[in-house]
């Protein structure tokens, strides 16, 4: 039976309400004509309707009889008097628990990525062949480069690198030709018919177009028995077929080079969550771990296709930090070459120290995605604890993909795009951000967003087990971080005065990033990516410039 509308209700819980999240998780509702905020307050909360991502009304008064027995709005009260009291607005551990929920093997959710394939016809293997010896006319040798997606219409860490990468060859001489998926996928590709697998192409910035696998392994073997040096790198395999690679591989002199921007390699889920939540640490294929994990059964088959890439072609290994080659190494028993550790970036700091204001609320943010992986829910839960107390202000910087943002969260729009690679930087400087909490579910392999937070001139909380990260604010910028046991620690900061005795103990400096050119900077910079490059090219080559191009890096 709906209850009378009470004007003074609205605005105490109008900051707690969002009408886009209600107007979505109701479709049964025709609110083309009613304020969704009224329609809550009057009947909606009677009928067990959430008014955010934030607040469960039916657990709070599952768990609150007195307010169900006394017949009132649960929001309400917990506005009123709940918050004040203590009483928990949802279920302890709310977004885990939706995200294991929800969890679908990855074979499933591949269902959901049907919409993203490119449908064009594959190129003549003739036109394939004509635009190989155009592109590497005159160049000393061409680079396979390998990745999940198009770098070029799409963003992200992998994406910049492979960008930065194919301008670095052209410098030294090289050519570099991309293939990424025409149907992207969660997991590997099907083994069936290899032969037949559909490539996106991209030639240096142009694209080619679809090209099938016999076709591209077909018009490389021809530009390799013409002269051309071979160079296969895989930055990630994700809806690809080991398979279809590995002739592209055999052409080449020398051993392929893969990545570890993630743990792909280990588990069809890179980050190695157990049902997309807990980071399960690669136990043994068919263990009771993988026996309750929604991509248990899809991880044997995955690892069985890996193993054999990895003994067939024995890649060298290149890893963007020490924490992301240790856990790679212990955990994957794979075959492999040598293996080396090459940063995608180095954060130089600047002289001036930044000075922490202390006539307003110390500003906390999350920068980047709001995924769980991304440690959205621990700063998603802080912020609902500690959203009105008045030493804190929060804001959550980045382009409004993942979760909402509960109420005492500023959201600031941030877009790093490649003609503003600095616009995470700028922003945390520019809105005065203090404190970046980066707590990642499972241990980051690089971790771009917590270098922006110290080059933007903010203090970094984050966890023993959050892999470079934890590195980077213990190693790199030991002033300007601290890196905590677990999230009781993190609660304790806040409600003590730890988090201000912190900043005012910390030395804060802004900086900027150096990217440091990937496999190109390993293969021309160091004596043994310059070890390869020989095997490759069959001479000891010497390339002009590179000396050059390195000091040019080196003075940016």
């Amino acid at each position: 039976m709906p209850v009378a509308y009470n004007k003074d209700h609205a605005a105490r819980i109008a900051p707690y309400f969002e009408a886009q999240f209600y107007r979505a998780s109701n479709p049964d509702l025709d609110l083309r004509h009613q304020d969704p905020l009224v329609h809550f307050l009057t009947q909606g909360w009677r009928e067990g309707r959430d008014p955010s991502p934030f607040f469960d009304v039916k657990y709070y008064l599952h768990v609150h009889q007195d307010i169900a027995a006394a017949d009132m709005n649960p929001l309400v009260h917990y506005v009123l008097a709940g918050k004040s009291e203590g009483r928990s607005a949802c279920r302890p551990m709310d977004a885990q628990r939706r995200c294991i929920e929800s969890a679908r093997p990855l074979r499933e959710r591949a269902q959901d990525w049907a919409g993203a394939e490119d449908r064009q016809p594959p190129q003549a293997p003739a036109a394939v062949l004509d635009a190989l010896r155009a592109a590497t006319a005159r160049r000393a040798g061409l680079v396979v480069s390998v990745s999940h997606d198009d770098y070029a219409r799409n963003l992200g860490g992998v994406q910049n690198l492979v960008l930065q990468e194919r301008e670095a060859f052209e410098q030294m001489g090289w050519a570099q030709l991309h293939l990424s998926p025409a149907a992207p996928l969660p997991l590997l590709a099907q083994p069936e018919e290899p032969d037949a697998f559909r490539f996106a192409v991209r030639l240096g910035q142009d694209r080619l177009g679809i090209v099938l696998a016999e076709d591209l392994i077909a018009a490389l073997g021809v530009v390799r028995q013409e002269g051309l040096a071979l160079l296969l790198v895989i930055h990630h395999l994700m809806g690809l077929q080991p398979e279809a690679l590995l002739p592209v591989a055999q052409l080449t002199a020398a051993p392929p080079v893969v990545w570890t921007h993630d743990f792909f390699t280990l588990c069809p889920s890179y980050a190695l969550l157990r049902n997309d939540v807990r980071f399960c640490g690669a136990p043994p294929p068919g263990s009771g771990a993988c026996g309750i994990c929604v991509h248990g059964e899809e991880r044997a088959g995955h690892l069985t296709r890996l193993r054999a890439f990895f003994e067939a072609t024995s890649p060298i290994v290149l890893a963007p930090s020490e924490s992301a080659f240790r856990i790679w190494s212990q955990r994957s028993g794979l075959p492999r070459g040598a293996a080396h550790v090459q940063p995608l970036a180095r954060h130089v700091a600047a002289s001036r120290p930044v000075v922490t204001a202390g006539d307003r609320p110390i500003r906390i943010a999350h920068i980047g995605m709001r995924m769980v992986h991304k440690g959205w829910p621990v700063f998603q839960e802080l912020a609902l604890r500690f959203g009105t107390d008045p030493r804190y202000a929060f804001y959550q910087l980045g382009i409004g993909q993942g979760a909402g943002v509960p109420a005492h969260v500023e959201q600031v729009s941030v877009q790093v795009t490649r003609e503003r690679p600095n616009a995470m930087v700028e922003a945390i400087a520019a809105h005065g951000i203090d404190v970046v909490v980066n707590w990642p579910a499972w241990p980051e392999t690089f971790c771009y967003a917590a270098y922006e937070a110290i080059a933007g001139g903010a203090f970094l909380l984050t966890h023993h087990g959050a892999g470079n990260v934890s590195a980077l604010a213990a190693q790199v910028a030991p002033r300007q971080g601290l890196v905590l046991e677990d999230e009781a620690a993190l609660v304790a900061l806040f409600e003590a005065d730890g988090l201000g005795q912190a900043l005012a103990r910390a030395e804060r400096h802004r900086g900027v990033l150096i990217p440091q050119g990937g496999t190109a900077a390993w293969l021309f910079g160091t004596a043994e990516g310059g070890a390869l490059r020989r095997r490759i090219m069959g001479q000891p080559a010497a390339v002009a410039g590179v000396a050059a191009l390195l000091e040019v890096a080196a003075d940016v």
